[in-house]
């Protein structure tokens, strides 16, 4: 689809319809602005970090993405009003006694795409560090999170790119990594 594309009803019913899917209601409009929240808390074993993200996308219920990896960052999308999202997140984080640190907040991209990629040999913070270095650099990503405890690497991207294995490979040979699995994650 064209960039800023706009489907009209009948052609919106139509793809719709054409999934198997039935029509209730239709309205026009723009789609819900999302607003990012990054931010380091201190670093959660794996249980303690699931723990977590699952309360938070329980008491934050405009949430769209929750996520937190074993380097301590944090991404948080929120739908909805920005000033209202932060007080929301800001609440809840100060709730559980969490301290943050570098929050940083960011209109998040109208379109989206998650992507996890499996990294043999992340042992420890410091090989975290690198991948999670290294991925920052590739175009389109817009947030990293790595998981030591799986070795896996989740990538949050503007839009769906087709050389995004190509890039992500270009990024981690150099720092004397491989990948060895590579997948689009559906909402």
């Amino acid at each position: 689809m064209e960039r800023e594309a706009v489907l009209t009803e009948r052609d919106a019913k139509k793809v719709i319809q054409d999934a198997g899917y039935k029509v209730v209601s239709f309205q026009l409009g723009e789609p819900p602005k999302r607003t990012a929240f990054l931010f380091r808390v201190n670093q959660l074993e794996p249980g303690q970090r699931a723990s977590l993200e699952g309360a938070l996308r329980e008491e934050l219920t405009d949430a769209d993405k929750v996520a937190i990896d074993s380097l301590g960052r944090a991404t948080i999308v929120v739908r909805g009003d920005p000033a209202a999202a932060e007080a929301s997140v800001s609440a809840s984080l100060k709730s559980r006694g969490l301290a943050t640190a570098g929050t940083e907040t960011r209109t998040w991209p109208r379109l989206d795409a998650t992507y996890v990629v499996a990294v043999p040999g992340m042992t420890g913070p410091a090989a975290a560090r690198t991948i999670a270095d290294a991925l920052a650099g590739v175009a389109k990503v817009v947030a990293v999170h790595v998981y030591q405890d799986t070795a896996t690497a989740t990538l949050w991207l503007k839009e769906p790119c087709d050389a995004l294995e190509t890039n992500v490979k270009a990024a981690l040979t150099p720092a004397g990594f491989s990948v060895a699995r590579f997948e689009l994650l559906g909402d």
